[in-house]
């Protein structure tokens, strides 16, 4: 029987910057989540209005009027949320990226979530997806809790944190839509952390702490 060669991520040069590019993604996802709000905002506003003009004037150019702005925001939210969903395989590429580096079972369940979540979203099961997501955020709060005791840096308590505002939110969001407001707030506060504890330390309280199969 052989002894398993351990290693640490420290030993790993490419695991630090896997999860400074984790949180540049996340913080780039998180922009695009408020792009998203701010467009449905802009968008609601101006159909209402159209709406009002119509029915309160109620010929054919009103009307045409009408759903020329609504086909022209329908447009311009498709092309966002291909985008968006672009963005998404990019996030779940570098989550794979660090499930392969560490061999962390946490992330070997979180990447399996996402996926899931990802194909299911083309099959019109949301709610699916909301449960499946709030699994994904359950095992990051696990795995950043147990970091952040192992390095307890004000960068680590952010990142736990906002796992857990992430858990929260799309916990709530099932029943309270503005309560997604607080998702973009979550991502880009874990994304920041992320590349701030690079920043600060080059990661070395993982480098210290974290065991991984070499």
């Amino acid at each position: 029987m052989t002894e398993e060669n351990t290693g640490t991520y420290e030993e790993a040069p490419q695991i630090p910057e896997l999860f400074y590019e984790l949180g540049a993604k996340m913080k780039k996802y998180s922009l695009w989540m408020w792009i998203i709000l701010g467009t449905g905002l802009v968008c609601g506003f101006f159909i209402l209005v159209a709406g009002i003009v119509w029915g309160i004037v109620q010929d054919d150019i009103a009307m045409i009027v009408f759903f020329s702005v609504l086909g022209l925001f329908g447009l311009i939210f498709s092309c966002i949320g291909i985008i968006s969903l672009v963005m998404y395989w990019q996030y779940l590429g570098s989550v794979k990226n660090i499930r392969d580096a560490t061999a962390d079972p946490i992330f070997e369940k979180v990447y399996q979530y996402l996926l899931i979540g990802f194909i299911l979203q083309f099959c019109g099961l949301a709610i699916v997806t909301f449960i499946l997501n709030i699994l994904v955020f359950m095992e990051l709060e696990k795995w950043a809790l147990k970091m952040e005791q192992l390095l307890p840096t004000p960068e680590m308590k952010n990142i736990s944190e906002g796992y857990k505002w992430m858990k929260i939110a799309t916990a709530v969001s099932i029943c309270c839509g503005l309560a997604i407001i607080a998702m973009p707030v979550a991502y880009s506060k874990v994304g920041k952390a992320y590349m701030a504890e690079y920043n600060s330390s080059k990661f070395g309280g993982f480098g210290v702490t974290q065991q991984y199969p070499l």
